[in-house]
């Protein structure tokens, strides 16, 4: 028990009632006391006392205080030690005094070699064996400095600075604790020294590999520029076609637009045009199918046909492309099975305008009409009927043939 034990003043109380005494009073309540009496009665009639609670209790007592041992660490310097064995004379009366003095040179040394070996160390201390005598030395020169400066110090300011063994122990652990944190912090910073070596050789690989990669990746680059630059220079070029096309699809959209109002304008007045020959040229058809042989059979038995009849007759030799044109030609032509038949089915586009000058021209000289005719022959009326509509067919054709021609060239633009 030492004096930094003592955290109140009545500690040393209880202390000196054990010095003094031997028992601390109150210390066991009744009923433990009892257990306790019973227990030694026993060992007390074996000494030939009677078993009474007194005797037992003091034979307890007695026993406890042969067998208890108090040691006691106080340090002498100040007045408090002196206090103390005033107030609680037990301190003094009942005890043994050993003074510890100064340890001298020799006793420090060995103190020093014993710390700060790994005998009997927990953890082994960082102290190479060349380095460990002088490490021993300097621990010893600082405790007998600090003795010898703390003497000085009390001569000179007549104040006291105490130091003992107990100094020199903390002393020694304090070093021995901070040596083990520097030996520790030391080894981290190797740590750390070795790991950020590691990574630096580990980035000098990478940085190896990856410069290998780069020089790769600058020719995949400059290929790659080239063949972008190629590129947009082949989109500048298509750019710029693809404008002056743009523009020229523009410019023929309205062109076209405007051949489109053209084409339904010329459309328009050929289908008008049409619409008035067409009727004409198919109620002369109507009037072909109404005539019968017997009717082209009376025409074509004249030997002397009337002059009339006989101009109708050479006008269609004359539409359908024959060379001689005569009545016996005509007559050649009427005896064919499928006469009335072929001037139905008769391609009137196909007729020529030479061919159709001569017949206006031959009609013209042979004074013919309609009311005439019809009194001359009811076959050849029908005949002259068909010709003087495919006629005015071929005029209205004639007439609108540019306006087709001019629709179809648009159309095919």
């Amino acid at each position: 028990f030492t004096d930094g034990h003592v955290a109140e003043e009545g500690f040393l109380e209880l202390i000196n009632n054990i010095l003094t005494s031997g028992m601390v009073p109150a210390l066991y309540p009744d009923d433990e006391k009892d257990a306790i009496i019973n227990q030694v009665r026993d060992e007390v009639t074996k000494t030939g006392k009677t078993g009474s609670k007194e005797n037992c209790w003091g034979y307890f007592v007695a026993t406890c205080s042969d067998n208890l041992h108090v040691v006691l660490a106080m340090s002498p310097s100040g007045d408090l030690l002196r206090t103390r064995c005033r107030n609680f004379p037990g301190l003094v009366n009942n005890t043994v005094i050993d003074w510890f003095l100064p340890w001298p040179e020799q006793a420090l040394t060995a103190v020093a070699h014993k710390f700060l070996s790994n005998e009997d160390a927990e953890e082994q201390i960082q102290i190479p064996e060349e380095h460990k005598d002088a490490v021993v030395q300097h621990v010893v020169h600082v405790h007998l400095s600090v003795t010898k400066y703390s003497n000085d110090f009390l001569e000179k300011l007549r104040r006291s600075n105490f130091v003992t063994p107990k100094n020199y122990l903390d002393f020694l652990k304090a070093y021995i604790k901070l040596l083990d944190d520097k030996d520790k912090f030391v080894l981290s910073q190797c740590d750390r020294l070795s790991g950020g070596v590691t990574k630096l050789e580990d980035a000098t690989v990478q940085i190896d590999a990856l410069s290998v990669q780069l020089e790769e990746q600058k020719v995949t680059l400059a290929e790659s520029s080239a063949a972008c630059e190629k590129l947009l220079e082949e989109i500048t070029a298509n750019t710029a076609e693809a404008t002056v096309k743009q523009k020229d699809a523009e410019a023929k959209s309205i062109n076209i637009e405007e051949q489109s109002k053209q084409i339904a304008i010329e459309k328009k007045d050929a289908e008008d045009a049409l619409a008035v020959a067409l009727p004409a040229l198919e109620d002369a058809r109507e009037a072909l199918k109404n005539l019968k042989k017997e009717d082209v059979t009376e025409v074509r038995s004249f030997n002397i046909p009337p002059p009339a009849v006989q101009v109708v007759c050479e006008c269609i030799l004359m539409m359908r492309g024959f060379k001689e044109i005569s009545w016996k030609s005509a007559k050649a032509m009427m005896s064919q099975g499928d006469f009335l038949s072929s001037l139905m089915t008769l391609d009137v586009d196909s007729i020529k305008s030479s061919q159709q000058k001569s017949v206006n021209s031959h009609i013209a000289k042979g004074k013919i009409t309609a009311e005439a005719m019809a009194k001359i022959s009811n076959a050849g009326y029908g005949l002259f009927k068909f010709v003087t509509a495919v006629m005015g067919y071929c005029a209205v054709a004639a007439e609108i043939k540019p306006k087709r021609e001019l629709v179809a060239r648009l159309l095919k633009d």
